[in-house]
Parts: structure tokens; sequence; C-alpha cells
């Protein structure tokens, strides 16, 4: 879900840029910016520059969390050996002790 939301913002970040690219060419072919240009590119480059840092801080969370999830995963799998080893232990001494 998480990553959905990254690859989604990354995408969104790719429409803001080619939304500024037309701004620009466009008053490029015009010869000058009108100030209504001039503020809106600015505008736009301002949330484009704020949504390329919520995509990075997200994916550099997205690797944090996997990191963790990896080692828990580690942790869980060492925990389950263990108490396996210790349930076949208490299965083998109530076995012999039946026998």
């Amino acid at each position: 879900m998480i990553s959905a939301l990254a690859i989604s913002d990354k995408n969104r970040v790719k429409k803001r840029q080619a939304e500024l690219d037309r701004l620009l060419e466009s008053a490029i072919v015009k010869g000058s910016y009108t100030l209504f240009e001039a503020r809106e590119k600015l505008k736009l480059q301002k949330r484009l520059e704020e949504m390329e840092k919520t995509a990075e801080e997200t994916l550099r969370i997205l690797e944090k969390r996997r990191q963790e999830m990896n080692y828990s995963g580690i942790l869980d799998r060492t925990r389950m050996q263990s108490i396996e080893k210790t349930l076949e232990k208490h299965f083998q001494k109530g076995k012999s002790k039946h026998d």
C-alpha cells in the first residue's frame, strides 16, 4: 500500500514536471513571461520540489520498514526454531517416561 503511494507520488511529480515544461515552453514561444506565467511557474516549481521531497522520504521510510521486517522475520524464525527444539525435547522426555 505504501509503495503504491510512493509510485503514485512519483507519477504526480512526472505530471507536474510535464506541466511545468509546457508552461515554460509556452512562455519561451511568446518571447517573454507574463507576470501570471512567472508566478505559476514558481508555484509549480515549489510544489514539484515538495512532492519530490515527499516521495524521497516515503521511499526512505519504506526501505527502513522493509529492513525492520526482514530483521523481525529472522528473529521470528529463530524463536520458532527454539520453541520447536524445546517442544521436541519435552516430547522426547515424555515419550521416554511412558515407554
